[in-house]
């Protein structure tokens, strides 16, 4: 009897084979996959690291960058400071000592007619009185005369007032009287000056002026009237031109009546 053996084809070497072949490949399949994973994980490491090393580089040129800027600030502010400088003394304007043009002038004062005033001390005052107490009302009691020679009169006329009428109620009696010489009719007899506080009335009396502005000395020189009235007496102070008009003349004239003064 012939016994049979198996026969061994190569295929079923191969297939016997196989296994140990796939069983060899697979470490080397671990270890290349984990070969990855750790350079994988190697990047990510070091990205984070730049990442923090730079976030801290920058912080750190951020704080140098403010330190420099407050450097630079502490060097400049001093200088921007301005240094205090001493406040000037203003000293006030230097008021000049008024000169009082009457200081050295006379004074004439009358306790009759209760009145006073200061003069140049160079005049020679002369007065005259009417002393008849038959007189009218308009006739004048008391002529008081100074001034300059061949220049110009200052005169003081003073009249009885017994009703004591007011100034423009007497102005209307002396010239119904005609005793009130006016440059023209239509001059209306209102106060229009003052006098020691009393209300007054000027006027200058020539034909030239009107009434307003001196005129010249051609049918007669200049005459300026100042009437005014105190308790029963009325007063005319004048300006009596035997001249020209003068500027210093009027100073003198206003001077002699912002001394003038009532003594009852």
């Amino acid at each position: 009897m012939q016994t049979n053996n198996p026969v061994i084809h190569p295929e079923t070497k191969i297939s016997e084979q196989a296994p140990a072949n796939v069983a060899q490949n697979v470490p080397e399949l671990t270890q290349k996959k984990s070969g990855k994973f750790s350079n994988l994980i190697f990047i990510i490491i070091a990205l984070i690291s730049l990442t923090i090393a730079g976030y801290f580089a920058y912080q750190n040129y951020q704080l140098k960058q403010q330190q420099k800027t407050k450097g630079l600030a502490l060097e400049i502010i001093p200088t921007q400071v301005p240094q205090p400088s001493s406040t000037p003394t203003i000293q006030p304007p230097t008021v000049a000592p008024t000169v009082n043009p009457t200081a050295n002038w006379e004074t004439y004062t009358n306790d009759e007619y209760g009145y006073k005033f200061k003069y140049p001390s160079e005049w020679i005052l002369k007065i005259t009185n009417n002393n008849d107490i038959n007189s009218p009302l308009y006739v004048i009691k008391e002529i008081l005369e100074g001034g300059e020679d061949n220049n110009y009169t200052f005169l003081i006329h003073i009249w009885d007032n017994p009703n004591k009428f007011s100034l423009t109620n007497w102005l209307k009696f002396m010239k119904d009287s005609n005793a009130l010489p006016l440059p023209v009719e239509t001059v209306e007899l209102i106060s229009n000056y003052t006098v020691a506080n009393k209300p007054s009335f000027k006027i200058w009396n020539d034909p030239i002026s009107e009434g307003k502005i001196p005129g010249k000395c051609i049918q007669a020189c200049p005459i300026l009237d100042i009437y005014f009235v105190y308790q029963n007496k009325a007063y005319r102070v004048q300006l009596n031109y035997e001249q020209e008009v003068t500027q210093e003349s009027l100073d003198i004239f206003e001077q002699i009546l912002s001394t003038f003064e009532f003594i009852n």
